[in-house]
């Protein structure tokens, strides 16, 4: 659920501004998508190893993403109109993508909590 509000988010924000800079960060900027991160209450530990795998690759992309973002950014025209409205959109998308790593990295967090709940570690580990 959360992963499509943040789509539909970026989505809007993305039909909020200039149809130039609209195109400009379609082009060069892609957002990544979130990683599926498994349920700790049934999850095995190769999934978890598998999903925390993904969120590293996950932070990795989202670099890129926020360099393209802040790319864009310094390439606005200072004499447009719409410089303000424009700076301020892309701000949004990069603290959008900053929201979207730390949504994920909770629910990595409380699905491994929920895996070591349910497989306590004994003193013979």
């Amino acid at each position: 659920m959360n992963r499509i509000f943040t789509a539909a988010a970026f989505a809007i924000l993305l039909l909020s501004f200039g149809a130039s800079v609209q195109a400009q960060i379609a082009a060069d900027c892609t957002l990544p998508t979130q990683p599926i991160i498994p349920d700790g209450n049934v999850a095995s530990m190769d999934e978890l190893v598998a999903a925390q795998k993904a969120f590293k690759a996950f932070q990795g992309n989202l670099g890129g993403y926020r360099d393209c973002l802040l790319k864009a950014e310094s390439e606005l025209d200072a004499e447009s109109a719409d410089l303000d409205a424009n700076k301020l959109t892309i701000t949004n998308l990069y603290d959008g993508s900053v929201d979207a790593e730390t949504e994920t990295a909770e629910k990595f967090n409380e699905s491994v909590r929920a895996y070591n709940a349910r497989n306590p570690k004994t003193d013979d580990e």
